[in-house]
């Protein structure tokens, strides 16, 4: 057997390998970084506001506090105004930085679940992964 002949016979066995583990892998709930791993980074801690091409429509504001020495405290607020009346709403989340590469990501871990309390199981965690465009 050529040896091109046996480079294209592994290129086309591996080929559908790798799709079937890629598919695979893409669907286990599993956030990004390890919490135990990260640690805080004090030029996040504070508010946050985002720049809105229309701030009159909707404010948004994060908190970020030192949860611990590996994670963050993160409160998520919203301030909708429509037809003269305003929509507030907040969420809360577990955070932490983690770098891969040269990209940093913030992954943070919802702490609104109130499945315990109403009887309802969620089987599908969830992570928010955030990237800073800077």
């Amino acid at each position: 057997m050529k040896s091109s002949t046996r480079t294209w016979l592994g290129v086309a066995l591996f080929v559908p390998l790798a799709a079937v583990l890629l598919a695979t892998f893409a669907c286990l709930p599993a956030p990004v970084g390890d919490p135990e791993t990260s640690k805080v980074d004090e030029s996040l801690v504070g508010a946050w506001q985002a720049a809105q091409k229309d701030p009159s429509d909707e404010v948004i504001t994060a908190v970020m506090q030192p949860w611990d020495a590996k994670t963050y405290y993160l409160s998520y607020y919203s301030l909708k105004k429509k037809d003269g009346a305003e929509e507030k709403s907040m969420m809360h989340f577990k955070a932490w930085v983690t770098t891969l590469g040269t990209a940093t990501f913030l992954t943070a871990q919802p702490l609104d679940d109130m499945s315990f309390a109403v009887g309802e199981k969620n089987d599908k965690p969830f992570w928010v992964v955030m990237r800073p465009l800077a």
